[in-house]
C-alpha cells in the first residue's frame, strides 16, 4: 500500500481493509488551487494515512529499538512525533520538528523584511542581554508576520538569503522557478536544501536517466523533495530513525504534489519493490538497508552524520560502498568537527569529518560549505562539501553506464 501523488478529482474512497490490487492507497490532489495546494484534509483521506502509521508503528512492536543513537539524537527524535487531531481530523505535527520544515504561509516579501529589520537591529544589540535580544525579535515578528511565534528558523544575524541569491543571478532565477513550482516560500531548512541541490546540479550536470538515491537522515524531507520534482523518473530511499518516519511521511504529503510519485512505509518494502511506477519513493530504518537488493547511482547525507558517533558514521559507509552501483556518487555535507554528546564534554564525544571512511572513493570536489560559513561568527561550526565517486575497480558485477553523469570539465582535486 502506497501514497500515491496523482490528480484525479473523482478518486475512489479508501475503506478500511479494502485496496485494489497493486495493494495501493491513492492520493489525489488538486493543481488548480493556489501553489497547487492539496485537498488533504479529506477525513477519509486523512484516516487512511493515520491507518498506515498505526499500521507502521505497530510493526516496530516486535523489533528490538535501535540502538546506534548519539546523545544529541536521544533528544532530538523526541521533536519529530505525528498524532491525529480528532477535532480537526488531520494529521499534524506534535512540535515544529526542528523548524526542518516547508514554508507555505508567509511570503518571501514579509521575510526578507524581517531579515532586513533582524540585520540592522542585531548589530546594535550584541552586547545587550540575551532576554532584551528575544524581546526585540518577538517584537520584530510581530510586525512583520503578525504573530509573535513563526515555525521559520530564521535566527540568523546575517541574511543568508540576500547573500547567495544575488540579484539577477543564476541561482536566484532557480530559486524563484523551483519554489514557485513547488508552491514554497523561504524557510532556512528548505532554501539549505535548495542551495545543496544547485551546488550539485553545478557540479555534476542534470541528472539524467533513472536514478537511485538512498538519503541517509532524510528527516523533513526537504532535499528529497527538491530533488524528486526535478526528476521525470526515480527510486528515492529514505533512511531515517523510527521515531523520526512518520513526520518525513507527512511533510511529504503535505507539501509536494506529483503525478508519478508513490510513497511507501518501512513495512510497505514489499509494495515499493513491486511498484512499477516511474517515480517512487520509500522510508526504510537502518535495519532495513540490505534488504532492498539495489544498487544505488547515488548517496546523499546533509549534516546528520555529524550528529552520529564516528563508528556509526563509518558502518553506513562500509554499506553503501556494498551497495553502490560502478561510479556510484556520494554527496556529503557536514561538520568539520561536532560534538554528539554535549553532556561530559570528552573529546571521544566529537565526530570529525577527517575520520569518515572514505577510503574507495574518488574526490571529484571537495570545499567548505558556503551556506554554513555565511554564519558569520560561528567558523567552528562550518560544513565540509565532499562529492566523490565510487571507485569502479573496487566493485564487483556489471561496469555499465550509470545513472549520473558528471560533466567532463570538473576539476578532480585528487586529495588521496
Amino acid at each position: 500500500m502506497s501514497t500515491r501523488l496523482v490528480i484525479n478529482e473523482q478518486r475512489k474512497r479508501c475503506t478500511p481493509g479494502v485496496h485494489d490490487t497493486r495493494k495501493s492507497l491513492a492520493w489525489r490532489k488538486d493543481r488548480n488551487e493556489v501553489h497547487g495546494k492539496m485537498k488533504a484534509n479529506e477525513p477519509d483521506f486523512m484516516r487512511g494515512l493515520q491507518e498506515r502509521l498505526s499500521a507502521y508503528q505497530d510493526s516496530l512492536t516486535n523489533k528490538s529499538q535501535y540502538q546506534d543513537v548519539s546523545g544529541l539524537w536521544s533528544m532530538y527524535r523526541k521533536e519529530f512525533g505525528v498524532e491525529y487531531d480528532i477535532s480537526r481530523e488531520q494529521l499534524v505535527f506534535k512540535t515544529d520538528i526542528r523548524s526542518y520544515g516547508v514554508n507555505r504561509l508567509i511570503s518571501d516579501r514579509r521575510i526578507d523584511a524581517y531579515l532586513r529589520i533582524e540585520e540592522v537591529t542585531s548589530r546594535a544589540i550584541r552586547m545587550i542581554s540575551e532576554k532584551t535580544r528575544r524581546c526585540i525579535r518577538r517584537i520584530n515578528s510581530v510586525l512583520c508576520f503578525g504573530s509573535l511565534n513563526t515555525p521559520l528558523n530564521l535566527d540568523c544575524p546575517r541574511n543568508i538569503k540576500r547573500e547567495l541569491l544575488p540579484e539577477a543571478s543564476a541561482i536566484k532565477a532557480e530559486y524563484a522557478r523551483i519554489f514557485g513550482r513547488l508552491g514554497w516560500y523561504y524557510s532556512h531548512n528548505s532554501f539549505k536544501s535548495f542551495y545543496y541541490y544547485y551546488r550539485m546540479i553545478e557540479l555534476i550536470g542534470e541528472i539524467e536517466g533513472r536514478p537511485r538515491v538512498l538519503e541517509i537522515g532524510s528527516g523533513a524531507c526537504n532535499f528529497a523533495m527538491i530533488l524528486m520534482s526535478e526528476c521525470s523518473e526515480c527510486e528515492y530511499v529514505c533512511v531515517d530513525l523510527p521515531d523520526v518516519i512518520p513526520a518525513g511521511f507527512l511533510s511529504i504529503t503535505q507539501n509536494l504534489s506529483d503525478e508519478e510519485l508513490e510513497v511507501f512505509l518501512p513495512h510497505e518494502i514489499e509494495s515499493y519493490t513491486a511498484s512499477q511506477s516511474k517515480k517512487k519513493l520509500v522510508f526504510i530504518t537502518p535495519d532495513q538497508i540490505n534488504s532492498l537488493g539495489e544498487r544505488f547511482t547515488l548517496v546523499v547525507n546533509h549534516e546528520s552524520f555529524a550528529e552520529m558517533p564516528i563508528n556509526v558514521v563509518n558502518k553506513y559507509l562500509e554499506t553503501v560502498k556494498a551497495i553502490g552501483s560502478p561510479g556510484m556518487l556520494i554527496y556529503l555535507v557536514n561538520r568539520f568537527s561536532r560534538q554528539t554528546d554535549r553532556h561530559g564534554g570528552k573529546y571521544s564525544t566529537y565526530t570529525f569529518f577527517e575520520k569518515y571512511d572514505l577510503n574507495g572513493f574518488r574526490v571529484i570536489h571537495k570545499e567548505v560549505d558556503r551556506f554554513r560559513a555565511a554564519f558569520k561568527g560561528s567558523e567552528v561550526q562550518e560544513n565540509c562539501m565532499y562529492l566523490g565517486e565510487l571507485d569502479r575497480e573496487r566493485i564487483d558485477g556489471s561496469r555499465g553506464m550509470h545513472d549520473i553523469r558528471v560533466k567532463s570539465h570538473i576539476h578532480v582535486e585528487d586529495a588521496r
